[in-house]
C-alpha cells in the first residue's frame, strides 16, 4: 500500500485512521497480499461494514493537535463531500495539520508510471486522474486561503497604526508570526506598553506582542539596491532560457537563503573577453584569463600622452566620512548631494555617437572626480559606463550632468547596476592618468564642481600666450562672446565667455588637455555669470 495514499486517508475526516485499520486486514488478507484490481472491486462492496465499524467505535480526549484530531469521531459520508472546504473551515482548530492537508490532498492520483511524469505529451488532467473539478476546487482553496491571510494583515496593521506609522510588515506563515517595525522606538514602546495590559486578539485568537532581536528589517528590494550579486547568462536558444526562468524563479541557491529573482535582460548578446572566475564564454576555452586594457587614442598620446597609464599608480584620495565632504565645499554640501552614495560607476545615455569617445568623456566626467576607467557600448552606441574613485563622486557627477546637452543631444546620467566596469579589450584605462584632477588639492577641486555655464577657466597657458590665440583656439566649437586674460601667481590664465553652455561644453571636451603653444591646457567651467575688467 502507497504510504502517500494511507497519509491521504487519514486526512480525510470521514475515514481517518479507521479506515485503513478496517480494510488493512480485508484487503491483503493477513499474509496473502490481493492485486489492485481485486482490492478496488472488493472495497466498493465494503463500505457498509466500514459504517457499522465506526458507529460502534469510541474516542479518547488527548491534548495534541494530531491526536486530538484523530480521536475525534468520523463524520458521517456523503457523496458530494468538499474535503478542501473542511479544511478550511476547520483550520483555526488544527493550523498545523490543516497546511499538510493542503500539501498531500493536492497531490493528483495517476495510473501511469513515474517516467511518464515528465513527458511532455500525456494529459494531466483527464477523466482517469485528477477530475477538472476537483482542481478548480483546489485553486479557489488557495485564492481563498490568500484572501484570508491578507486580511490577517490588515487586521494585525490596525492593531499597531493607533500607536505611529508602521514602515515595515513581514508575515512569517510557516511560524504563525510575524514581524513589524514601526517609525521610531518610542510608538514600539507605547504599543508594547499598551498590549501587556490588554489582551489583543484577532479573529478570535490571542495575539502576543514582544520586542524583536531584530534592530530594523531589510527586504528583498533593499538588498537588490545593495548588497545585491547579479549575473548574466545566455542561452544557445531562447526557449531554453524560458524553461530555466520558469523552474528556477524564487528557488532558494541555499536551504532557506539566497532566493533567486530572474528576469529576462535587455541585452541580446553577452559580449565575453576571458574566461577567469567573474565571466566565462563555454563555447570559447581558448579566451585568456586576463585582458589588459587598450591605450587612449594616438592624438592624446601625441599632446603629452597624459592618458595613458603612467609609471606609477597615483593613489585616490578618498572623502573619509560626511564631515570631511561637507569641509569640502565650505560646511555644507550643495543642495540635492547626500553624501552616501556608493555606488561608484555611472550609465550615461543619449551620446552622439559620431563624435564623442572614450577620452571626451574623460575630459567631462573628471570635473567631478578621478577616473578609474571608461567603456562604450558595443551593442549601444551611445551609452557608455564611467567608473569613478569613489561614490561620492559618482554622485557628482550624476547630479550636475544629468540634462546636460552635449553635441546636439541632452546627457541621461544615473547610477549603473554594475559596482565597476572590468578590465577588457574594449575598456580605456585612466587610473594612472594624470590628468585626474583630485590626485591634488581635492577639496579645492571639489569647491569648483557644478553643472555646466557658459564660462569656462582656462589655466597652465604658455606665458607669452594672446587673447587672439585663444579665440582661434576654440571659436571653432561656437561663438565667443567675450574673453579676459590675466595672471595670477605668476601664472598666466583665461577667461572665455560663450553664448550658450552647450558650445562651452564643446569647447571643454575637445580642447582640455589640447596642446596650446606648446603646453598643455587645462580646462574646467567657471561659476561666474560675466567678465568683468577685475575678473580673476
Amino acid at each position: 500500500m502507497s504510504g502517500i495514499l494511507g497519509v491521504a486517508c487519514i486526512f480525510d475526516p470521514r475515514y481517518k485512521k479507521k479506515f485503513i485499520e478496517y480494510y488493512f486486514s480485508m484487503v491483503y488478507g493477513g499474509v496473502k497480499e490481493l492485486s489492485t484490481g481485486d482490492s478496488y472491486k472488493k472495497a466498493t462492496k465494503w463500505m457498509t461494514g466500514f459504517d457499522d465499524y465506526v458507529n460502534n467505535g469510541d474516542c479518547a480526549v488527548v491534548a495534541d493537535e494530531l491526536y486530538s484530531y484523530l480521536d475525534e469521531k468520523v463524520i458521517p459520508r456523503m457523496e458530494d463531500f468538499n474535503i478542501l472546504s473542511w479544511w478550511k473551515t476547520n483550520a483555526n482548530m488544527y493550523p498545523t495539520l490543516a497546511r499538510i492537508a493542503r500539501d498531500i490532498l493536492a497531490i493528483p492520483i495517476t495510473t501511469v508510471a513515474s517516467e511518464s511524469a515528465f513527458s511532455t505529451s500525456g494529459r494531466v488532467v483527464s477523466p482517469h486522474r485528477l477530475k477538472s473539478e476537483a482542481i478548480s476546487q483546489f485553486a479557489t482553496y488557495l485564492e481563498e486561503e490568500q484572501d484570508e491571510q491578507d486580511e490577517q494583515e490588515n487586521d494585525l496593521l490596525q492593531l499597531f497604526q493607533p500607536f505611529g506609522v508602521i514602515t515595515k510588515l513581514v508575515m512569517l506563515r510557516a511560524k504563525n508570526q510575524a514581524l513589524l517595525q514601526m517609525q521610531d522606538v518610542p510608538s514600539a514602546i507605547n504599543a508594547l506598553q499598551f498590549y501587556t495590559n490588554v489582551q489583543p486578539t484577532i479573529r478570535g485568537r490571542n495575539v502576543y506582542v514582544q520586542f524583536s532581536s531584530h534592530q530594523e528589517l531589510t527586504t528583498m528590494e533593499q538588498n537588490a539596491q545593495g548588497r545585491g550579486f547579479q549575473a548574466l547568462i545566455q542561452y544557445q536558444l531562447r526557449p531554453s532560457a524560458v524553461v530555466a526562468r520558469s523552474s528556477l524563479q524564487g528557488r532558494n541557491i541555499y536551504d532557506g537563503c539566497c532566493q533567486l529573482d530572474i528576469q529576462f535582460s535587455n541585452l541580446d548578446e553577452l559580449q565575453v573577453n576571458y574566461n577567469n572566475e567573474r565571466s566565462r564564454d563555454f563555447t570559447n576555452p581558448n579566451l585568456p584569463a586576463e585582458q589588459k586594457g587598450r591605450p587612449s587614442q594616438s592624438g592624446y598620446s601625441e599632446a603629452g600622452g597624459m592618458y595613458a597609464p603612467g609609471a606609477r599608480a597615483v593613489a585616490f584620495p578618498q572623502m573619509a566620512n560626511a564631515a570631511a565632504i561637507a569641509a569640502a565645499f565650505g560646511g555644507g554640501l550643495p543642495p540635492g548631494i547626500t553624501g552616501t552614495n556608493d555606488r561608484c560607476t555611472v550609465l550615461v545615455s543619449n551620446l552622439n555617437s559620431d563624435r564623442i569617445d572614450e577620452d571626451k568623456l574623460f575630459n567631462l566626467f573628471s570635473l567631478y572626480g578621478n577616473i578609474i576607467r571608461i567603456k562604450l557600448l558595443r551593442n549601444k552606441p551611445d551609452h557608455a559606463l564611467v567608473q569613478m574613485g569613489d561614490g561620492f563622486q559618482a554622485e557628482l557627477a550624476v547630479h550636475f550632468l544629468k540634462g546636460a546637452l552635449l553635441f546636439g543631444k541632452r546627457l541621461e546620467v544615473n547610477f549603473s547596476k554594475h559596482p565597476n566596469i572590468t578590465q577588457g579589450a574594449d575598456t580605456h584605462e585612466y587610473m594612472n592618468s594624470n590628468l585626474n584632477r583630485f590626485n591634488r588639492n581635492a577639496a579645492k577641486n571639489y569647491r569648483y564642481c557644478c553643472s555646466p555655464t557658459k564660462m569656462i577657466h582656462l589655466s597652465t597657458l604658455p606665458q607669452d600666450v594672446t587673447e587672439e590665440e585663444i579665440v582661434s583656439h576654440l571659436e571653432e566649437h561656437g561663438s565667443i562672446v567675450n574673453t579676459k586674460l590675466f595672471e595670477m601667481n605668476g601664472k598666466k590664465q583665461a577667461l572665455v565667455l560663450f553664448e550658450t553652455e552647450e558650445q562651452a561644453t564643446e569647447a571643454l571636451v575637445c580642447k582640455h588637455a589640447s596642446s596650446l603653444g606648446g603646453s598643455i591646457i587645462r580646462i574646467s567651467f567657471s561659476q561666474l555669470q560675466s567678465i568683468r575688467e577685475n575678473s580673476q
